[in-house]
Formats: C-alpha cells, structure tokens, sequence
C-alpha cells in the first residue's frame, strides 16, 4: 500500500510539472497588450499619460503598430512618444507613452487602437484592440467658504 501512494504522488506532481510547463509554453506564443494611464481624473487641459505595452515572443512575429490621429474624440494627443524596444529572454517588449488631455467636461474614454500581429511564418494574423479606459474630465473645485474678495486690493 505505501508504494501505490508513493506512485499516486509521482505522478501527480509529474501531471502538476507538464501542466505548468504546458501553461507558460503555450502563453509564451501568445502576444498580449497592456494599456494604462496615470491617473483616472483630470482638471480640463491638463494632462494624462497613456501607455501602452505590447509583449511577444521574439522573432514570431511582425508587428503593426497604431498610428493616431492628431485629435481624437473628445482627446487631442499632445506627445506621441517614440516606441520604446526592450528583449528579456525569448520576449520582445514594445511600449509607447501618449500624452493626451481634454477640453470637454464629462466622463470619457480613451478609444481603442488595434496592433495586428502579422506571423512571420504560417499563420493568420492577429489583431489585438488596446482596452477603452475611463477619464473623468472636471473643473477646479469651488470656493465654498462665501467669502467675497475685491478684485483690486
């Protein structure tokens, strides 16, 4: 009876081992994007850093990147900076950092840019759409203490 347990063990931490190496084999072919920004809420006119990070494997690919426009819907982009390539390992990193703001009050979103992942060997291309994220765009908060001040002292 010891022996059979020892071989259950055996074998499932064997199963756990494959399965875990299977995980990061098949995740390391797969391109990812990751987009964030530096802050959720503005004043009107001041600005937010977008960035984007793209993450595949080296060599697997050949890669389109989005090119924006110089104003976007309710944005306009005052820096598109360059893209940025670092390698760690088997994996090639690009990343970019656009600095946009809003003169439009409200809640909005920044549009999503599509990255297309064209296989540098067989395979169909794949087309990869930066997240939507969220800004909310205000004014300078009110004086509230009803104290009147001359303009001129």
């Amino acid at each position: 009876m010891g022996k059979r347990k020892i071989n259950n063990t055996i074998f499932i931490a064997a199963a756990l081992i494959c399965f875990s190496l299977g995980t990061q084999v098949s995740f390391a072919q797969t391109p990812s994007i990751k987009t964030i920004i530096d802050k959720a809420d503005i004043l009107i006119g001041e600005p937010v850093q977008y960035k984007v990070t793209a993450t595949f494997p080296t060599g697997l690919y050949k890669v389109n990147w989005f090119t924006p426009a110089d104003s976007l819907a309710h944005f306009e982009i005052v820096e598109k900076g360059k893209i940025d390539t670092t390698a760690e390992g088997n994996t090639t990193i690009l990343q970019q950092t656009i600095t946009l703001t809003s003169f439009d009050s409200g809640r909005w979103n920044t549009p999503g840019f599509v990255i297309s992942f064209d296989p540098l060997k067989d395979g169909t291309a794949l087309n990869i759409i930066t997240d939507s994220i969220a800004v909310n765009v205000g004014y300078a908060a009110a004086d509230t203490s009803n104290q009147l001040r001359d303009i001129k002292p």
